[in-house]
């Protein structure tokens, strides 16, 4: 029977059918489908046909398949030429699909772990600037990995030694960060703050940090290092505005702020970089480093005092210094005279403000350092003898007293002023106070009430009378001859007349411009002592975003709005004010007030950052790594602010696309990836 005769097959279970010829008729029976089948082994490929009952489908042949005699023609369909070939060819598809696969999963997994691999090279850069570690260590930093036992992928992929993480370094994480500074800086208003100084390979470099408003923040960020040979007021200058002409900073609009240290080549009245850049940027603000200004207004004023007294500091100290027994045998005169056990330390030729540790050591461990002296002298040393003279002679330790009673008041208004933070609205305030309170010691009251900007104080007739001037606690109740206690008590008045001399002539209190950016202080705000601030907008015209009017219109606005929030800076509190919306649509309420404002808050008050670069210089251009080029010097530096930044912690820090980006374009596709 044909599979065409089978289209009229009953759909019953069985059927009875009469068959020709003498013999007796019997019943014969058809098969039905049944979906049991599917699950015998061998017979997995049938299905439901849609030809009926008595058919089964075969998945592989995609035919239908007679069953009416039972499952036996399933089997020998199974069996033919057709139905093998088709199950070889479906055998081989499944497997190549699978393959297929695989070679996605494991290329996808491969992609996965070379991203990983570079962003760990990129990790370990940030580890080593963050640390001053030098790039040799990457000679053997993998091969150590793999060696204590990491199984990692990843770390097997890190194939970079000293070479390639040189290039990491300067073409990379360094890059980026130095572009982004510079496009930050095309855009906004910033200042710089400049320092040169000279290494321990005698290279001489011009160090630039940059200040900016970043994210409603100021900011610090070191800019770049260039080497000089000539130090003249014309040449720095020209470097300066070369290296922003090349990088299309638009200096002439955006450059608003400078500041450096004293130095005439710096800002000298005729022929200095300060005096060129008023004259080829109009209403640019000048600032000498006001915490350089101080160092010289207390050493000009320790002159006041013997030069015995800075002698016999520093006397004590070179006696111990090359001396490993004679500390040891000093620590038991510590221990009897029950004082703590503490080195000498060692008066700063240049920094007279790092004298204050000095001295309060000093007279923590007299009575030691005279009972050891005392020793030394019987064994008759000269130097001994020098030094145990001057430590019987009252006035040396009264003059040590003195020093530590005045010199924290510039130590703790030079500390404030080294602050990251802008400090700019507070210079006025602080310079004041510490002028009223040297004052305090030595004017009467009732002079002392009226403005210290009319004081004169070196008015005899203002003063008190010697012995109701205050000069430490120490002199005050000295036991000494009349005669020589009122001369040192003479030459500590002459200390205290120079240093008000030396700062007013620094910072003029009278007609300061410092004294009118009070307004930024956010209790100033609050208090409503201000009503407008138009006089501060004329001395800045350069920096107002928009007509004065407006600025003035957004004070007077402020003054009567409701500060209902909490700050924890003057940055966060005009950063709070600045995203104030307009209850009538989300523009913001004061947008020209709080440019303006972050536009002042740019402007610096102190070079102590570029100080601190020169030191991040020395910590990684050291005795053992002198070959530092001036290049990989600025590529680490970049970096660490890259690093700090972000996290300060280098394995907390985001790689971010661009990162990966710039590894592929400038390593990885450049002969540099071997």
């Amino acid at each position: 029977m044909s599979d065409s005769d089978s289209s009229s097959s009953s759909s019953s279970t069985s059927k009875s059918i009469s068959l020709p010829g003498p013999s007796k008729k019997r019943k014969v029976y058809k098969q039905n489908f049944k979906k049991e089948w599917k699950n015998i082994p061998g017979l997995q490929w049938i299905a439901n046909s849609r030809k009926g009952t008595g058919f089964a489908w075969c998945n592989y042949c995609k035919c239908d398949v007679k069953v009416s005699a039972g499952k036996t023609q399933l089997v020998k369909h199974s069996e033919t030429e057709k139905h093998v070939k088709a199950l070889q060819r479906a055998s081989m598809g499944k497997q190549s699909q699978v393959k297929i696969s695989q070679m996605f999963a494991e290329s996808s997994k491969k992609i996965s772990i070379e991203e990983k691999a570079k962003e760990g090279i990129i990790r370990t850069a940030g580890f080593l600037a963050e640390h001053n570690l030098p790039m040799n260590l990457m000679e053997h930093f993998i091969d150590y990995l793999n060696a204590v036992g990491t199984d990692s992928d990843i770390v097997k992929q890190m194939k970079c030694k000293r070479t390639k993480m040189s290039s990491v370094l300067q073409k990379v994480t360094g890059l980026s960060q130095e572009s982004w500074l510079l496009g930050l800086m095309r855009d906004n208003k910033f200042s710089i703050i400049i320092d040169e100084s000279t290494d321990n390979s005698c290279t001489k470099h011009l160090c630039l940090v940059v200040r900016m408003c970043i994210n409603f923040d100021i900011e610090d960020n070191f800019l770049t290092l260039i080497p000089v040979v000539e130090t003249t007021g014309a040449a720095l200058y020209e470097i300066l505005i070369n290296f922003l002409t090349e990088n299309g900073v638009p200096y002439k609009s955006n450059f608003i702020g400078f500041a450096s240290d004293g130095a005439s080549n710096m800002v000298g009245v005729n022929n200095s970089v300060v005096s060129r850049l008023r004259e080829n940027i109009p209403g640019i603000f000048i600032m000498k480093c006001i915490c350089h200004s101080f160092h010289l207004c207390a050493s000009y004023a320790c002159h006041k005092l013997p030069e015995e007294v800075e002698q016999f500091a520093r006397e004590v100290y070179n006696y111990f210094s090359n001396s490993p027994k004679r500390v040891e045998e000093y620590k038991e005169f510590q221990e009897f005279a029950n004082v703590s056990i503490s080195k000498i330390l060692h008066p700063s030729q240049t920094r007279w403000l790092s004298l204050e540790c000095v001295v309060k050591r000093l007279l923590n461990q007299y009575e030691a350092l005279r009972f050891y002296f005392i020793d030394q002298a019987s064994l008759k040393i000269s130097q001994a003898n020098i030094i145990l003279e001057k430590l019987n002679t009252p006035e040396n330790k009264l003059y040590l007293s003195f020093l530590s009673h005045v010199l924290p008041i510039f130590n703790s208004l030079n500390k404030l002023m080294q602050s990251e933070s802008p400090k700019i609205h507070v210079i006025y305030k602080e310079v004041a106070r510490t002028v009223k309170t040297i004052l305090d010691y030595y004017i009467k009251d009732e002079y002392l009430n009226a403005n210290i900007q009319n004081i004169d104080f070196k008015d005899p007739r203002l003063f008190f009378n010697l012995n109701d001037m205050y000069f430490s606690a120490h002199i005050n109740s000295a036991d000494l001859e009349k005669n020589r206690l009122d001369m040192v008590k003479l030459r500590c008045l002459d200390f205290y007349i120079e240093s008000v001399e030396q700062i007013l002539s620094r910072f003029p209190l009278k007609n300061s411009v410092f004294q009118k950016l009070e307004f930024l202080d956010p209790e100033v705000v609050k208090s409503r002592k201000i009503r407008s601030i138009s006089n501060v907008s004329m001395l800045f015209q350069n920096l107002i975003p928009a007509d004065m009017q407006v600025i003035d219109n957004e004070w007077l606005l402020l003054r009567n709005y409701e500060i209902n929030f909490t700050w924890k800076g003057i940055c966060d509190f005009w950063g709070k004010i600045a995203k104030i919306k307009c209850v009538e649509n989300t523009e913001s309420r004061f947008p020209n007030l709080s440019n303006f404002v972050f536009n002042l808050l740019t402007l610096p008050h102190s070079s102590a950052n570029v100080e601190r670069v020169f030191s991040q210089i020395n910590l990684n251009k050291t005795k053992q790594r002198n070959r530092l080029k001036t290049p990989m010097i600025a590529a680490i530096l970049h970096t660490k602010s890259l690093v700090g930044r972000e996290n300060r912690i280098c394995s907390n820090f985001p790689i971010g696309k661009d990162l990966l980006k710039k590894l592929n374009e400038q390593i990885y596709d450049s002969d540099e990836s071997e």
